[in-house]
């Protein structure tokens, strides 16, 4: 219940944030490539991302995000599978000044679920999680653009943090 309850915030918080469609001056749908790295316990996780984001005016804007890493470690000649999921929105600032390359930079929150498995036996937990960011979209075409992406996820667990650093590499389309 902890997880749906945590789900249902954060994805109230978005909506109620969300401006009206005929406020909106740009939508953003990306999806991607992502690779984390957890600088807490040495481990490197391969995954995707993908994010919604709507803007109030040129420059400001909500985004919501989801995306999944994964990683198998070998533990005494059997294979332990690690992933985390993860579920944020917050605040988008983007910088168009130029219609090609647009810098940008948010900061999310939400939760993390972390899950393993080992054996047959799996264990999980979701947990609350910031992820302030920025990134830069290069555009490809009127509305296509590669982003190029860099995170700093700080996971509360079990009273410790753990501290990831992303990066993500993708395609977004605009509206």
């Amino acid at each position: 219940m902890k997880t749906f309850g945590m789900v249902l915030v954060v994805v109230a918080g978005v909506l109620a944030a969300a401006p009206p469609a005929h406020a909106q001056e740009k939508v953003e749908v990306t999806g991607g490539y992502s690779f984390l790295n957890d600088t807490t316990n040495s481990q490197t996780f391969n995954g995707w991302t993908a994010s919604v984001g709507g803007f109030f005016n040129r420059s400001f804007g909500v985004v919501g995000e989801v995306g999944g890493n994964y990683a198998t470690i070998s533990v005494l000649d059997t294979d332990l599978n690690i992933s985390e999921f993860s579920f944020m929105g917050g605040p988008k600032y983007a910088a168009r000044v130029n219609p090609k390359v647009t810098p940008f930079a948010q900061f999310l929150v939400g939760g993390v679920r972390l899950s393993g498995a080992l054996l047959g036996v799996s264990e999980s937990e979701t947990d609350f999680a910031i992820q302030p960011g920025a990134g830069v979209d290069v555009g490809l075409a009127p509305n296509l653009a590669l982003r190029l992406q860099g995170d700093y996820r700080m996971v509360r667990s079990d009273g410790d943090t753990l501290n990831h650093f992303r990066f993500v590499i993708g395609i977004t389309f605009h509206q």
